[in-house]
């Protein structure tokens, strides 16, 4: 029992059967290089190195004891070992062999085993599993099983969509080595040293650039290259491929690999030297100078591509759209090379040479800053994308398509807008934000990342009648820029009886409630301090199916806020009773008589009358009568807790929120060291909790106030607080004391200026924990999207409670 035991706990992370395959026909061992052995310290003070070269069995190379190991008190548990990987191994060991040969037949038959058996093997190692661990804070071992388990696949579309190579080294005396991470990225313009090579990361799959190698035996390596590099390898390597999202469906042919490559020992060298370079500590080969490729590589790094590249006349049929037809209903399948399942959207692109911008130009990303105060200084691959219309410019179009479209000028009025808003004119507005973010869109390119700007994001009720817009709206001044969610749906993913332009009559309502609040924001969207972002989880399915099914679990333990649910309750009686004020007048005396069959003529017209009114006054209510009483309304706190946390982390935003229900989950997922949150802040943390501040409810006003010295130095004081925190650096008492000074200073300067009419008073309750707020399931999220920039964890949270 106890020999089975250890057995199964000795963990071979590189399976024994793959070694093998770098083994000479007349040796059993390998030549096992430690590329950091131990030092020792002798007792005269020299340090020598221990010996590095070892002579293995495969038994003996690539294992750790208790890799996959779970402990349960005293139980101890090898199913990860014994059932996971046996498996994986099981499947892997022929699909592995079928590519050493070329036939086409067993490329087809085990192309999924050979794609499953690669991404399992690029994140069991110890390097990949270190990989998984730097996503997230304070993994135990059984969480970590749990998250390696949780990404399986995760990088098999990307591969697949690429240029698929088999190259050979049959002709060459120096054959392929093995690494302990043998599934390699290489990017020409990420050198070893820099921070995307940085232990343990490898260079992301989904830039350009970027290309997978994994030796299959001593004579046969596997390259996979993004389909845009090879057809053009002047891009950018650091830009994003096309449509790069990980979690995904697409289709692609089985038989297509090129198999024509034979390299000379140089060549194979080079791969040797990428190969060496990506491993953590240990690499193997059946001749102990192949392992040391540095010795025969004169190229420079951003040369090696060279090697690695395709041959151009072996590219035409990994070129070609894919499109299926015959299903039963007359319906076809079409998918791009990249696999977008519906076309491009020229109108969204754009073209800006850098070069000719000058310093006071407007910044070739949308925001409306100028390209000085903007861009200018960044690097290209920290920037949003130049290519495509940005979110604000997306919001501007908008904008101006509302104007024409509801014949709009300066001198309309909001009931205008109501009047005018038909069936009609519902579907032309919907039609219009639909084509600005089509499924495709890739948001990543387009959301600000992580920087020195401070940043929020506010995620409560998006309703003209709930606190939260107006709060949105006087926070203005005090920072640089706020992310909102668009309050459209995107009627790309709506089922028909709920799509807006399929049932535009359903959307008379929530229509004119959503038109309000981004007409409400227009000078601030237009101007880049409100970032207007699309519901997010529009662009990738499978995320927002992971995310849905988070909150489910998460709202089976909540107690829901009875504060909230008095204030939602009075909201939907509103809007309930809109809905049945709008029906057409001889439905209204049917259903009036029907609950009153006594009703005199009179007293009916006075509450049909009454009911009129009563819309025109509110408005919020449609001034054309509905045919029918039903409506689609969304009542939503949005974005939810995941998707708050998700955004965040992605754009370097901290968060803020008037929900009682929305705070209670930020405070629980706040980090904890042994179960217990520290606050080295607290000093500057107390000083702003004790204090009200200024909010306007006036747009125009607020805007100016973001021009004022008083705002513009508070902001400037929170700017290096969040970047403080943020980074985690530790500032001694008399830094302290200076911020909390300054922050008193410029409180009671913004407290002088007075508008009896709109200004009101807003207590914040601030946070800001060592570790900030953090949650396992967003950080899957996250690792599963492909971000690479996000922040670790939400740095602060802030809670506004306004005094009634």
């Amino acid at each position: 029992m106890n020999s089975e035991i250890q057995k199964t706990r000795k963990n071979h992370y590189v399976p024994v059967w793959y070694q093998k395959g770098f083994l000479s026909h007349s040796s059993s061992k390998l030549v096992y290089l430690d590329l950091y052995p131990e030092q020792k310290v002798l007792p005269d003070g020299k340090i020598i190195s221990m010996k590095n070269t070892h002579y293995f069995s495969p038994q003996q190379c690539f294992y750790e004891y208790d890799l996959y190991t779970t402990f349960f008190g005293s139980c101890i548990n090898d199913d990860i070992e014994r059932l996971l990987f046996g498996e994986i191994d099981r499947i892997g060991a022929p699909a592995v062999r079928a590519y050493t040969i070329n036939d086409c037949h067993g490329w087809h038959k085990n192309f999924k085993n050979f794609f499953k058996f690669i991404d399992a093997l690029k994140t069991r190692t110890p390097k990949g599993l270190d990989w998984i661990k730097n996503h997230y804070s304070g993994l135990k071992q059984e969480q970590l099983m749990k998250e390696m388990q949780s990404i399986h696949n995760l990088h098999c579309v990307i591969w697949t969509e690429g240029v698929r190579e088999i190259v050979s080294a049959k002709n060459s005396n120096i054959k392929f080595i093995l690494s302990d991470h043998p599934v390699t990225v290489y990017n020409p313009a990420c050198l070893p040293n820099d921070e995307k090579c940085k232990y343990p990361n490898d260079p992301s799959i989904l830039l350009k650039g970027s290309q997978t190698i994994f030796p299959l035996n001593e004579n046969h390596c596997l390259i996979l290259t993004n389909l845009e590099y090879a057809n053009n390898h002047e891009d950018d390597p650091l830009e994003k491929r096309t449509n790069p999202q990980f979690l995904r469906e697409t289709l692609v042919s089985t038989i297509d690999f090129i198999w024509s490559r034979e390299l000379n020992e140089v060549e194979v060298s080079e791969i040797n030297y990428i190969l060496k370079k990506g491993a953590k500590k240990y690499i193997a080969s059946s001749n102990e100078d192949w392992l040391h490729p540095e010795k025969i590589v004169s190229s420079t790094w951003c040369s090696l591509k060279k090697t690695l590249l395709p041959p151009e006349n072996e590219l035409n049929r990994f070129n070609s759209e894919i499109i299926i037809g015959g299903f039963k209903d007359g319906s076809t399948y079409s998918q791009d090379v990249f696999g977008r399942k519906i076309p491009e959207n020229k109108y969204l692109k754009k073209v800006i040479v850098e070069s000719e911008l000058k310093r006071n130009d407007l910044c070739g990303c949308g925001s409306g800053k100028r390209y000085k105060n903007c861009c200018k200084d960044i690097p290209k691959g920290k920037r949003k994308t130049w290519k495509e219309l940005s979110i604000r410019e997306r919001n501007i179009v908008l904008y101006d398509g509302i104007r024409q479209i509801l014949k709009l000028d300066k001198d309309s009025s909001w009931d205008d807008i109501r009047q005018r808003l038909s069936d009609n004119k519902i579907v032309e507005i919907y039609s219009l934000y639909g084509s600005l973010w089509p499924s495709n869109t890739d948001i990543f390119g387009l959301l600000p990342q992580p920087d020195s700007n401070l940043r929020a994001l506010y995620t409560g009720m998006l309703d003209p009648r709930s606190t939260g817009i107006h709060i949105v709206t006087g926070l203005v001044p005090y920072f640089d820029e706020i992310l909102i969610q668009h309050p459209f749906l995107n009627p790309g993913i709506l089922k028909e009886e709920i799509n807006p332009i399929k049932n535009p009559s359903l959307y008379r309502q929530q229509l004119l409630k959503d038109l309000w609040l981004i007409l409400h924001l227009q000078i601030f969207v237009e101007s880049g301090v409100v970032n207007l972002v699309p519901d997010i989880t529009a662009f990738n399915l499978k995320i927002t199916k992971e995310m849905y099914e988070m909150a489910r679990q998460r709202s089976e333990s909540e107690i829901i806020n009875e504060k909230e649910v008095e204030r939602l309750k009075n909201i939907v009686q509103d809007d309930s009773l809109i809905t049945y004020f709008s029906l057409p007048k001889e439905i209204l005396e049917q259903s009036i008589k029907k609950e009153n069959p006594n009703i005199s003529s009179d007293k009916l017209k006075e509450l049909v009358d009454y009911c009129s009114e009563s819309n025109r006054s509110n408005p919020f209510a449609p001034l054309q009568d509905s045919p029918e009483s039903k409506n689609f309304l969304a009542y939503n706190m949005v974005p939810n807790f995941e998707m708050s946390l998700y955004i965040s982390q992605t754009t370097g935003a901290l968060i803020i929120t008037d929900s009682e229900s929305r705070w209670q989950q930020i405070i629980k997922s706040q980090y904890r060291d042994l179960g217990i949150a520290r606050y080295p802040w607290n000093n500057l943390s107390e000083q702003i909790n004790s204090r009200e501040f200024t909010l306007n409810l006036n747009p125009e006003i607020t805007y100016d106030y973001g021009k004022r010295e008083p705002f513009i130095n508070i902001k400037n004081t929170f700017r290096e607080i969040f970047n403080i925190i943020k980074n985690d650096i530790a500032i001694n008492n008399t830094k302290m004391r200076k911020l909390r000074e300054e922050l008193t200073k410029s409180y009671l300067r913004t407290l002088k200026i007075e508008d009896k009419h709109n200004n009101f008073k807003a207590k914040i309750s601030i946070l800001m924990p060592k570790g900030g707020f953090t949650d396992h399931n967003v950080q899957r999220l996250l690792l599963k999207s492909g971000s690479d920039k996000h922040l670790k964890y939400v740095p602060i949270s802030i809670f506004i409670n306004c005094h009634e």
